[in-house]
């Protein structure tokens, strides 16, 4: 049987996945594309991750947290650097991802892909390409781990705090994503969204997100970072959102929109 993984990894494989899984996540757009994304891992190995990053970014200058938006414009958390101690600072970081036991997910969307399907199909209250690249990552990402052997005992998702955005999200998931895929994705966790400024995995889910869209765009060696050497030796798995899926989706809303919409009226008195 084919593994959802290969590269690298193979021999480390079945180790990863019997564990409790945490995949931290972050979202990344522009114009075209829009992607969310970010590393999948076992805990144990988020737990290590942690004190390393949280040392690289304590070393001087200090930085309370990571963020590649502030990284590249030389503000927020890095206005005192300059561009060599931005570079050195980015390489240490990259650094810390590990090699073994730890894989980059990532699902994108077009944007014309999304106003075609978006407009006569799904309701207002979803105008927002970041629901369909969670959903399609978190149904994709289970999907791999269906095949691997041994299931892993859990998968949780832990996205980039989101505002109303994210609250909504988790509603669906909570209410429909996971009562109608417990069957069968047995091991589907929990979806949370915490602060990208605490929460130092999310820190890394930016970087790798981040390089995930500049690929999309083409721009990578003309606006490269110094972590991109780094993301390339991690194993990667990417998914573009098909327009089956789209199809699907859409129809589930139109069959669901009651229901959806009583839902979210009950939550957010809308």
């Amino acid at each position: 049987m084919q593994r959802p993984y290969g590269g690298p990894l193979q021999d480390t494989y079945e180790l990863a996945f019997h564990m409790i899984l945490h995949a931290y996540l972050d979202d990344s757009y522009d114009n075209d594309w829009y992607v969310v994304g970010g590393f999948l891992a076992p805990k144990s190995v988020w737990e290590i991750f942690g004190a390393r990053w949280y040392s690289a970014l304590k070393e001087k200058p200090r930085l309370g947290f990571y963020r590649t938006s502030d990284a590249l414009a030389l503000a927020g958390q890095f206005q005192h650097f300059d561009r060599e101690q931005r570079d050195d600072r980015i390489v240490r970081l990259s650094e810390v991802l590990p090699l073994k036991n730890f894989f980059g997910i990532s699902a994108h969307l077009s944007r014309n892909d999304f106003e075609e399907f978006f407009t006569p199909n799904f309701l207002p209250v979803y105008g927002d390409p970041y629901y369909i690249c969670a959903l399609y990552l978190i149904e994709n990402t289970c999907l791999a781990m269906k095949v691997s052997r041994p299931n892993p005992k859990i998968v949780d998702f832990i996205f980039d705090r989101q505002g109303k955005v994210g609250d909504k999200f988790r509603t669906v998931f909570d209410r429909g994503i996971k009562p109608l895929s417990t069957s069968l994705f047995p091991f589907i966790g929990q979806c949370r969204h915490e602060d990208k400024e605490k929460v130092l995995p999310l820190q890394a889910a930016d970087m790798h997100v981040s390089w995930r869209r500049r690929i999309l765009r083409g721009i990578v060696a003309d606006n490269a970072t110094p972590a991109d050497q780094r993301m390339v030796q991690i194993d990667n798995k990417e998914y573009r959102v098909t327009r089956d899926f789209l199809h699907r989706t859409a129809t589930f809303q139109k069959e669901h929109g009651e229901e959806i919409r009583a839902m979210q009226r009950e939550r957010f008195d809308e």
